[in-house]
C-alpha cells in the first residue's frame, strides 16, 4: 500500500471515529437531558410545579429562551394551566387562543408542528417554531411549544425523538399527580364523613296527584336549562331522586352525579373540599376562559361535565356559600369554561323562609329565585301513595313478592307520613314485605315511624344495627320458632307438674315475666311481638300442613269489633275468677285454647284469619300502637 492509500484510510478512519463519538455525545446528552428533565418533575407533586420545572430543564438543555406549557379540558374546551418562560403577560392571551384551536384541530399525537406550519396557521406568537401536542386522559389533553434555539439551528429527528420521549414522560408525572391528588381527595371525604354518590336514582316519578304534576312539569322545563336549582321539601320527600330525574332529563345525562351533605363538612375544610385549588375571576378582569393553575382537586372538578347536588345548603359556611355564588357568576358569565358543573341545591325549608334567618346569603338565595321546587309531603299526595307502595314492593329485595291486601292498602293510606315521607313509606312496605310469609301483606304487617317529627320521646329503633339483623329473614324465623319452642315447654311444665316446683317457675314466667313485657312491648314497639308471637306460628304451621283456604266468613268482619274486646274481658275474666296467677294449670288451659284456636282457624280459613279478626292480644296491641313513642 502506497502512502496516498494509507492517508486515505487514515481519513477515513478519522471520520468514523468522529461520527462514533458525535453518537455517543448524542446519547450522552439524550440520556442527560432524559434525566434531568425526569428528575425534576417525578420528584414532585404540583401540577404547576411538575409542568413549570419540565419546561426549566427543557429550554436549559436545548438551548432556546421561550417556551411554554398549556392543558387543556377539551369537552368544556376551558384552558386549566398556562406556564410560560420567556413571553411577556401581553402575549398569555395569544397563547391561551392559539393553543386551544391547535389542540382542538386534528393533529397527530406526538407530532412535531414545525415553524412554517405554525407561520402558515398563524394562531400562535412569532416566537413559536414548534409545538407537540400530548393527551395526558381521553378529554384532558396539553400543548408543549417551544422558540428558536439560541444556535439557529432547526429542531432535528433526534431532538423531535428526544422531545417526544420527553412529553412522554411528563404525561406520566401528570397521571401520577392526578392518582395521587384524587387519593388524597377521596381520604379528605372520608376523613369528613362524606357520601360521594356517583349512581343516578332509578325507578319512575310516581305523579297521579295534581302536586306531582306540577313537579313533573317543572323538572322537565329545568332539565332542559342551565344554572342552578334548588329543591326544598321535607325530610324524605324525595329531592335526591328529582335531581337525579333532572340530570337524567339533561343535557348530559352521562355526566357525573355526586350528592354530598353539606352537614358532613367540617368547618374550615368547606372550601378546599369543595372547590379544591380553584380560583375566581372578578368581572373587571380580562383574558379569562378558565382555571390558571390547578394544584389540587375539589369536588367541582369530580363532577365537571354534570351534576352536583349539595343536601342541606344551609348548612354551608357563610364564606363557602360566596365562594359558590362567585362560581356560579364565573360560569353564568364566561370566566370560568372548566370546569362546567351544574348545582343543584336541596333544603327542608322554602327559599323565603332560607333567605330569612335560617341560613342563606342574599347573593345565593338572588341566584337559586328564578328556579325552585317545592316537594310536597307524601300526606299531600295522597293518591301517591298506593302506586309508590306498589312501586317500592316490586323493587324490596327477596324472592317473594307478596300482593298488598285491601286492610293493608286502608293501613298505608291512612298513615300521615309525618316523620320521613316517601322514605318512611319505603320502609314499611319492605319491612312488611318480611314479616309477611304467605302471599299477601295484612294490615298487621304494616310497621311506620314515629308520628310526629321532633317529639322528644320519639325514637326509631329501625335506625339501630342490631334491629336491622333481628329483622332480617334467617334470624327472624329462627327467633321465631326459638319463641315457639320456649312458649310450648312452659304452657307443658305449667299443664303437667302443676303443683311442683317446675309448675310454679313456668306461671311465674307467664304472669311476672310475659304478660308485663308483651303490654311494655304493644306501648313502645306497637304490634312487634305479633311477628314472633307463639300463637301466630302454631297456626301458620297447621295452615302450611293442611288448609281449606277459605276466605274469613261475613260475620267474623261484622261482628270483629265485638268479639276481640269480649275475648280480652274473657282473659280477663278467667285470670281472676281461676286465680291463673297462682294456679299453674289453668294458665297452661288458657294459653293451650288460645293456640289450638288459631290452629282451627287457619285450618279452616286463609292465614292469618284468626290474628286478625279475634285474637285478643294482638288486637290489644293495635289499639296500644295508636300512642307508642317508639317505633320499629
Amino acid at each position: 500500500m502506497n502512502l496516498k492509500d494509507e492517508v486515505k484510510q487514515l481519513r477515513e478512519s478519522l471520520k468514523e471515529s468522529e461520527h462514533v463519538q458525535t453518537e455517543l455525545d448524542r446519547k450522552v446528552f439524550y440520556l442527560k437531558t432524559l434525566y434531568d428533565v425526569s428528575k425534576d418533575i417525578f420528584g414532585s407533586v404540583e401540577f404547576e410545579t411538575i409542568l413549570r420545572n419540565f419546561l426549566l430543564m427543557t429550554l436549559g438543555n436545548f438551548g432556546v429562551m421561550e417556551g411554554f406549557i398549556l392543558t387543556l379540558d377539551r369537552p368544556s374546551k376551558g384552558i386549566v394551566h398556562l406556564v410560560s418562560l420567556g413571553f411577556s403577560e401581553g402575549d398569555h392571551q395569544a397563547l391561551r387562543d392559539g393553543g386551544r384551536e391547535l389542540l382542538l384541530r386534528e393533529i397527530a399525537e406526538g407530532q412535531l408542528v414545525s415553524g412554517r406550519d405554525l407561520a402558515k396557521l398563524g394562531i400562535l406568537p412569532a416566537e413559536v417554531t414548534g409545538a407537540l401536542p400530548f393527551t395526558i386522559e381521553s378529554d384532558y389533553v396539553g400543548l408543549l411549544g417551544l422558540g428558536s434555539k439560541l444556535v439557529g439551528e432547526p429542531y432535528s429527528e433526534d431532538d423531535k425523538e428526544l422531545l417526544t420521549t420527553l412529553v412522554n414522560n411528563l404525561v406520566v408525572a401528570l397521571k401520577n399527580a392526578i392518582s395521587r391528588d384524587l387519593s388524597n381527595f377521596y381520604q379528605r371525604a372520608a376523613a369528613l364523613n362524606v357520601t360521594l354518590d356517583a349512581l343516578a336514582h332509578t325507578g319512575p316519578i310516581i305523579a297521579q296527584s295534581r302536586k306531582m304534576r306540577k313537579v313533573e312539569e317543572e323538572i322537565a322545563i329545568l332539565s332542559k336549562q342551565q344554572g342552578p336549582i334548588l329543591i326544598s321539601g321535607g325530610q324524605g320527600t324525595g329531592k335526591a331522586f328529582v335531581a337525579a330525574k333532572i340530570h337524567d332529563a339533561g343535557m348530559n345525562p352521562e355526566g357525573p352525579f355526586m350528592v354530598i351533605d353539606c352537614r358532613s363538612l367540617a368547618e374550615g375544610e368547606v372550601g378546599g373540599f369543595l372547590f379544591g385549588s380553584l380560583r375566581f375571576r372578578k368581572a373587571e378582569e380580562e383574558h379569562s376562559s378558565g382555571l390558571e393553575s390547578l394544584q389540587h382537586y375539589g369536588a367541582i372538578h369530580l363532577a365537571n361535565q354534570g351534576m352536583l347536588v349539595l343536601k342541606h345548603i344551609d348548612a354551608l359556611p357563610a364564606d363557602s356559600q360566596e365562594d359558590l355564588v362567585r362560581y356560579l357568576e364565573n360560569l353564568r358569565d364566561g370566566f370560568l369554561a372548566y370546569p362546567n358543573v351544574r348545582v343543584i341545591c336541596t333544603a327542608r325549608e322554602d327559599l323565603k323562609t332560607l333567605s330569612g334567618e335560617r341560613g342563606l346569603v342574599p347573593a345565593l338565595a338572588a341566584q337559586l329565585s328564578s328556579s325552585a321546587i317545592n316537594l310536597p309531603s307524601l300526606r299531600d299526595r295522597r293518591k301517591d301513595i298506593l302506586p309508590l307502595a306498589q312501586l317500592f314492593l316490586e323493587e324490596s329485595d327477596g324472592d317473594k313478592q307478596p300482593r298488598i291486601s285491601s286492610g293493608a292498602e286502608h293501613v298505608i293510606v291512612s298513615r300521615r307520613y309525618n316523620h320521613s315521607n316517601v322514605v318512611e313509606l319505603r320502609e314499611a312496605v319492605e319491612i312488611a314485605a318480611v314479616f309477611a310469609e304467605g302471599q299477601e301483606i295484612l294490615a298487621e304487617h304494616i310497621f311506620t315511624g314515629p308520628k310526629q317529627e321532633g317529639t322528644p320521646l320519639e325514637y326509631d329503633l329501625g335506625q339501630i344495627p342490631l334491629i336491622r339483623w333481628l329483622v332480617s329473614d334467617r334470624v327472624l324465623s329462627t327467633f321465631r320458632w326459638t319463641v315457639f319452642g320456649v312458649f310450648s315447654a312452659i304452657v307443658f311444665l305449667s299443664l303437667i307438674t302443676a303443683g311442683t316446683k317446675a309448675g310454679n317457675i313456668a306461671n311465674s314466667l307467664i304472669w311476672g315475666l310475659w304478660w308485663p313485657v308483651l303490654i311494655f312491648s304493644f306501648l313502645f314497639v306497637g304490634r312487634l311481638w305479633c311477628t314472633v308471637c307463639p300463637i301466630s306460628t302454631a297456626g301458620r304451621c297447621a295452615f302450611r300442613i293442611k288448609s281449606l283456604d277459605q276466605p274469613p266468613s261475613g260475620w267474623l268482619k261484622k261482628y270483629s269489633g265485638w268479639l276481640i274486646p269480649l275475648g280480652f274481658l274473657s282473659i280477663i275474666w278467667f285470670e281472676h275468677t281461676f286465680h291463673m296467677t297462682q294456679h299453674p294449670a289453668a294458665s297452661g288451659i288458657l294459653l293451650l285454647s288460645l293456640m289450638t284456636a288459631a290452629v282451627l282457624f287457619s285450618m279452616v280459613y286463609q292465614r292469618e284469619t284468626w290474628c286478625r279478626y279475634l285474637c285478643p292480644i294482638g288486637n290489644l296491641g293495635a289499639i296500644s300502637t295508636r300512642s307508642r313513642p317508639r317505633s320499629a
